[in-house]
């Protein structure tokens, strides 16, 4: 029998590959379930003028994403909850600034660490003031001239009445992804992150118990070695390799394909040296569901959950996974790494079952 197909026979006959490949067919088959409204997390705006120009402003905000809150504490504590994604506070004398042309500074923009998109929100209000207050710039404009305030602001409110101050040519396209989709989608993602852990995991840990120091005992080990571990890291890698490709490809994140096989082949690497620098299994096992975790967790290949968690932002730099997956983005130097790490790793193997092949050559003479 050829060491591939031997090493595949031993790896589906395991549970944990069973189970985690029951775990994708239902990801997928139920994931239609899951997630059926796509939405961004809503911004909020407090009215402090009350003018006919606030209204106006706040009218455009509140069609586009804002929710309008009743005191400028009452939108903080939500943005602090987590509930609003960042906020505006107009000002009292918002009408008095437009005049004066002084409104630089004088707005306040609440944003958390945590903001998910603060600049769209921000873009939306900048859009908003400067439409009211262009009427006040082109008076100024006009002062002195024969053309009195009140025709510039008729003449704008007849322009914003009309819609915009331009039209675009819309082309209407049939087709687009549903929700239902993007959801799914999502979800096979994450499973695909968790089977390509999954199955390195289960190689890492399996070289350093007691059933591999026996198979060096009975056959050797240089054929151990050759018949069992490098067949075995092979087939491991090309399945985690699929695994996590499918996912990107659904996401349309091609470009991240050559960076992720990288990285599969890097945290294999850090699996063997870890088999081989430890005897203690459960501590193999402790250190690679940790490794394994962070790299689903801190790593930016399906999402990047930093956005999320100001915590998880501050301290993803001190754990090892993150930055391999920096070291695996620069593809020259990544691959390198990722291959000396595999080698090392199987060197530390080799040096420390080198003496259970001696006592088994002597036991022969």
């Amino acid at each position: 029998m050829s060491p591939f197909v031997f090493a595949l026979k031993r790896l589906v006959r395991r549970p944990l590959f069973v189970g985690m490949l029951l775990i994708y067919i239902l990801a997928v088959a139920f994931a239609g379930n899951v997630g059926k409204e796509i939405s961004l997390p809503p911004a909020g705006v407090y009215d402090g003028s009350n003018s006919e120009e606030s209204g106006r402003i706040v009218s455009y905000l509140t069609a586009n994403g804002f929710v309008e809150c009743e005191s400028p504490e009452a939108m903080i504590a939500l943005i602090r909850e987590g509930q609003l994604d960042c906020g505006v506070i107009l000002p009292e004398n918002l009408v008095e600034l437009m005049v004066r042309n002084d409104l630089d500074g004088n707005i306040s923009w609440i944003e958390s660490p945590t903001a998910f998109v603060p600049e769209l929100y921000k873009d939306h209000v900048a859009a908003a003031v400067f439409r009211e207050h262009t009427p006040f710039i082109t008076a100024k404009l006009f002062e002195g001239t024969d053309v009195p305030h009140e025709k510039v602001f008729e003449e704008y409110e007849k322009m914003f009445a009309e819609g915009y101050a331009f039209s675009l040519d819309n082309i209407l396209m049939e087709g687009g992804i549903r929700p239902e989709d993007a959801s799914r989608r999502s979800l096979v993602m994450g499973v695909s992150a968790i089977l390509l852990c999954a199955i390195i995991f289960a190689f890492c840990a399996d070289i350093a118990d007691t059933s591999f120091r026996e198979l060096v005992c009975r056959i050797g080990l240089a054929k151990a070695i050759t018949a069992t571990v490098i067949p075995g890291l092979i087939v491991r890698m090309i399945l985690a390799g699929c695994a996590g490709c499918i996912g990107l490809l659904l996401a349309d994140a091609g470009d991240l394909i050559l960076p992720l096989l990288v990285y599969v082949v890097l945290l294999t690497g850090v699996g063997l040296i870890l088999s081989g620098l430890l005897r203690n299994v459960r501590l193999i096992y402790t250190l690679l569901s940790v490794v394994v975790a962070g790299s689903a967790a801190l790593c930016p290949i399906y999402t990047d959950l930093a956005l999320m968690s100001p915590v998880l932002a501050a301290v993803r730099n001190l754990f090892p996974p993150y930055w391999m997956w920096l070291l695996a983005e620069n593809w020259p130097l990544g691959a390198l790494a990722a291959i000396l790490a595999v080698l090392g790793g199987i060197a530390l193997l080799v040096l420390r079952y080198a003496a259970i092949g001696k006592h088994r050559l002597r036991t022969r003479k």
